[in-house]
């Protein structure tokens, strides 16, 4: 399991005063007083803090499914929890970069066991996402 964002650790957004904030995303502009307290004590390099379970135990494309956790705290109130309803959206999205990468093979293929992984990768979404 892993934090696919490098808010608090990798990011960050500052004031003009100086005040260092986890991202863009988590600042005044977005969060009461209140709300900035409590994502103050949040351990960022914690990857459990972020990880969707529901997502991680039942999805076949979350290994790559990007995830904004402000938008997660603001939505749902928890980091972790995904807005469901762009599941659909990167399924299909994830289905036709595996087609677009299927059709740079067949049109310049190459035999090496990286381009073998990836050929039963792209088979493996497409029986996944055929199956739904």
């Amino acid at each position: 399991m892993t934090k696919r964002c490098g808010c608090g650790e990798l990011m960050a957004a500052y004031e003009a005063d100086g005040k260092k904030y986890p991202c863009t995303f988590f600042t005044p502009m977005t969060f009461s007083v209140e709300q900035l307290a409590i994502i103050d004590t949040i351990d960022w390099s914690n990857a459990e803090y972020f990880i969707d379970v529901e997502c991680f135990n039942n999805c076949y494309i979350e290994p790559v499914c990007n995830s904004c956790y402000g938008a997660n705290l603001l939505q749902n109130g928890k980091l972790n929890i995904r807005d469901k309803s762009r599941c659909e959206l990167m399924k299909i999205r994830a289905v036709f970069s595996a087609a677009l990468a299927a059709n740079r093979f067949v049109k310049k293929p190459t035999d090496n066991y990286e381009n073998a992984l990836t050929a039963k990768a792209i088979q493996n979404i497409n029986n996944l996402f055929n199956r739904i």
